[in-house]
């Protein structure tokens, strides 16, 4: 099994289906990505969630479908959720080391590391997730509308950027 099978292929796949002809859909791999694997052939996507296509979509829209720019946007974006478990640590304990700890842990978390090397939903939604709940924490301490609405709607964006979220 390649680095880009499965999930990481059909992520890419969709996403080009997106910016040829607008349908959510697996398209046959093109000769480039022979000898790859998809699940069970060219079909609708229904089964998976929509926000990390379009944002794949948006990345290869500017640089193409290749990796160049959406490598380094995933590792913004897991160096943010890195911070987020650092400010989640500091709101549940106050303590300036165990948000340092915690932070830390993030941004050396080998899945975490790894989901951000590849064409993956993990890190995009993981940095929504822990948004969502620091969120949450600030409107626990000071409840104010915008932390709740803050919180709501970057658990609604981690649920549509993940299809086993919906239990969130």
């Amino acid at each position: 099994v390649s680095l880009w099978d499965y999930d990481a292929l059909e992520h890419v796949l969709i996403a080009q289906s997106l910016l040829e002809d607008g349908s959510y859909r697996v398209p046959p791999p093109t000769p480039a990505l022979a000898g790859r694997t998809i699940r069970s052939g060219a079909r609708e996507a229904l089964y998976k969630a929509p926000l990390y296509q379009y944002f794949l979509a948006a990345i290869f829209a500017v640089s193409g479908v290749n990796f160049a720019l959406l490598l380094p946007a995933q590792a913004l974006i897991g160096g943010l959720a890195s911070g987020l478990l650092a400010l989640i640590a500091w709101e549940l304990f106050g303590r300036w080391r165990a948000a340092a700890f915690a932070g830390a842990v993030g941004a050396l978390h080998p899945m975490l590391v790894n989901s951000a090397s590849q064409p993956y939903n993990e890190t995009v939604f993981v940095a929504l997730l822990l948004g969502s709940i620091w969120a949450f924490l600030r409107w626990w301490r000071a409840p104010r509308l915008s932390w709740a609405i803050g919180a709501g709607v970057l658990g609604g964006l981690a649920i549509l950027c993940r299809e086993t979220a919906g239990p969130l």
